[in-house]
């Protein structure tokens, strides 16, 4: 498999055990001990080169729509893309490729923050794809460190349920502002603060041994959560 990543690298920790990836063009990249990584390249790199030189049949994009050189590439036989969306757009797949997309709340599967993604996998020949899966919903209190300062609000001020707060979802589109969390120094106050570099790794779902490794800048490149990813992942072939 070959990925093509706006941002942060971060497809191949989630498709390995499905899939192989071979290389990874991206904004940034991460090189992590003990792994089987592969090939990063930079995102200025030219995808028709790379499928000439290191073919692939499946070509994963994380955050950018495909590139429109694969479908027309021969080595090519299963294109896959992730991408926020509010809403399931049209997408042009041409003829013979055989489309099929969802869309999919984080917060439905598991998820702490409010966005929807669009996954979509497209086909050389006819495949039968289910997208259904287990659903099961959480809240942003789960990935919270209760010992971090902050400013204190009093509890009877934070709705129940609103966005940003411990009973509610994580804005997405204002994920890196700040949110109010429970603190283990009052039974009468929660503080205002921003998420820490662990929190944000948590909300993203990034795996526990990598979340130390990585800057708050690594983070903020992050364009899908992570089991957005493995939820699409697991319908690959």
């Amino acid at each position: 498999m070959g990925c093509v990543t706006k941002g942060l690298a971060v497809g191949h920790w989630y498709t390995q055990q499905r899939v192989k990836c071979v290389w990874h063009t991206c904004g940034s990249s991460v090189s992590l001990p003990h792994r089987d990584e592969p090939t990063f390249l930079a995102a200025s790199s030219s995808l028709g080169n790379l499928l000439r030189l290191s073919p692939v049949s499946v070509v994963l994009f994380v955050g950018v729509r495909p590139a429109s050189i694969v479908w027309d590439t021969a080595c090519v036989k299963v294109v896959a893309w992730v991408l926020p969306t509010t809403k399931q757009p049209s997408h042009h797949v041409p003829s013979p490729w055989d489309y099929s997309s969802c869309v999919l709340r984080h917060s439905t599967i598991g998820g702490v923050t409010s966005g929807s993604f669009l996954l979509a996998i497209a086909h050389r020949a006819p495949t039968t794809v289910t997208w259904v899966g287990p659903s099961f919903t959480n809240t942003l209190h789960q990935v919270l460190d209760p010992t971090l300062p902050g400013r204190r609000v009093p509890t009877s001020a934070i709705e129940v349920g609103a966005p940003n707060t411990p009973s509610g979802l994580l804005d997405w589109t204002h994920r890196f502002q700040g949110i109010t969390a429970p603190t283990v120094f009052s039974t009468e106050h929660l503080v205002r603060r921003r998420l820490s570099a662990k929190e944000l790794g948590n909300v993203l779902d990034v795996p526990a041994d990598v979340i130390p490794l990585l800057t708050f800048a690594d983070l903020r490149a992050v364009a899908v959560p992570g089991i957005i990813l493995s939820h699409l992942a697991a319908r690959l072939p």
